[in-house]
């Protein structure tokens, strides 16, 4: 009995849902931090690499790919802390982790696009100035990153980076569907259990009162559509969720 007490302030802390998403938000706060630190040590990997030739194309290239590849580590890191401050901003409901999902997919779908967007234009402009294949100058990182074009001349950089920007695209709306359909799923779920609850005379009662709208239509004023308190988005009617921003509706 004693124990049950000592724990019963962690079960509520979970049920309530403010706990969960005080530690997904400071998650993704320390993952900014600590990818910024990688991304700058990344950059000053890509610059001394500058300073291993004597070709000024070259030296401009990777100079210009660290420049990307900074550019790239403020967007993630940007796009963390914003998704951090809307998980936080998040209101109790009855479903605590199913929006807090949707919003992970979300930030690793705008991720996805920003981060292979600036690597294509990076690799495309360091292709054109050294010849030279970019993911080599990324080390680990780029072992494990696609290798998309002939990393050779004109036509491999416009390669590359077509290859890059059609990568970034398609995971933005991988991660995005993914995001919208976990939404979907408990609305249905929801609606579904709803109309399983109502008894089966409200349902016809309901049915027959419909027959006089048709002639109240003209009188009744049409409602105002409601709206996302968090981000102002037009909410379809019944939905449990806002489709623009995760939050409960």
């Amino acid at each position: 009995m004693q124990l049950s007490e000592t724990l019963e302030p962690c079960f509520s802390k979970l049920i309530n849902g403010k706990f969960i998403r005080g530690v997904v938000a400071t998650v993704l706060r320390v993952g900014a931090v600590l990818g910024a630190v990688v991304g700058v040590v990344y950059s000053i990997m890509i610059v001394g690499g500058a300073f291993r030739t004597n070709e000024f194309g070259s030296v401009v290239a990777h100079l210009l790919m660290a420049a990307c590849y900074l550019t790239l580590v403020a967007c993630g890191t940007a796009i963390a802390l914003y998704r951090a401050g809307t998980v936080d901003a998040l209101r109790d409901s009855r479903h605590t982790v199913i929006p807090i999902v949707s919003i992970l997919f979300r930030a690793a779908g705008e991720a996805s696009l920003t981060s292979f967007s600036l690597l294509g234009v990076g690799g495309c402009l360091f292709i054109w100035l050294s010849n030279m294949d970019p993911m080599n100058e990324l080390g680990a990182l780029g072992s494990i990153l696609p290798r998309l074009g002939s990393a050779a001349g004109f036509l491999g950089g416009i390669a590359f980076l077509g290859g890059m920007v059609t990568l970034a695209f398609c995971l933005m709306l991988w991660f995005y569907f993914i995001a919208e359909a976990i939404l979907v799923g408990v609305e249905i779920a929801a609606n579904t259990a709803g109309l399983l609850q109502t008894p089966l005379g409200v349902v016809a009662g309901a049915i027959a009162a419909s027959a006089d709208v048709p002639h109240r239509q003209a009188s009744a004023p049409i409602p105002a559509a409601a709206k996302c308190r968090r981000c102002g988005e037009r909410l379809d009617p019944g939905a449990g969720f806002c489709g623009g921003c995760g939050s409960p509706a």
